[in-house]
């Protein structure tokens, strides 16, 4: 429920304030956990989008991540705080490149669907604005293919 609330205050650009609750809401679970992992991931995620820390604090924020996912083999965490890593470090194409070569195929085999659209929707917006259209076609027509399992889905599941 605190994660809940500090995410509507991230919605609302209260970005000190969530990072206030996400840090809370990490205090409640065991480190070495995925829960903890999610709440850290969106504190840092709130961190990096709202410019309130430093950067030496967000990198040790990210090499926590890091390192807690190895530890307890958590391969979606460490793929998200590699994400964030070449975020901070303003590391656009390394990180549409790591997000096309790896986190991407990754979400799609463990049926992360929404977010693996969400990410597409990215680099259909990153290669359009690079001027590379084949790449961006092969991202829309992903994305299509992909709307179209989403939507066949859920029309099986209401029968």
């Amino acid at each position: 429920m605190l994660l809940n609330f500090a995410y509507e205050h991230f919605k609302r650009q209260n970005y000190e304030l969530a990072g206030s609750l996400y840090k809370e809401s990490m205090a409640l679970k065991d480190k070495y956990s995925p829960l903890y992992l999610l709440s850290l991931e969106v504190n840092t995620r709130n961190a990096l989008i709202g410019k309130f820390l430093p950067q030496e604090e967000l990198i040790d924020l990210i090499e926590d991540g890091l390192n807690i996912a190895d530890l307890c083999n958590e391969t979606l965490y460490r793929l998200i705080f590699t994400l964030l890593k070449f975020s901070v470090f303003h590391q656009k194409d390394e990180y549409h490149r790591y997000l096309f070569d790896s986190v991407l195929p990754y979400l799609k085999s463990h049926a992360y669907t929404l977010t693996a659209q969400t990410y597409d929707r990215d680099l259909l917006n990153y290669y359009t604005a690079k001027g590379n259209p084949d790449k961006a076609l092969e991202v829309a027509l992903r994305l299509i293919n992909s709307d179209d399992t989403t939507t066949q889905e859920t029309s099986e599941a209401l029968v």
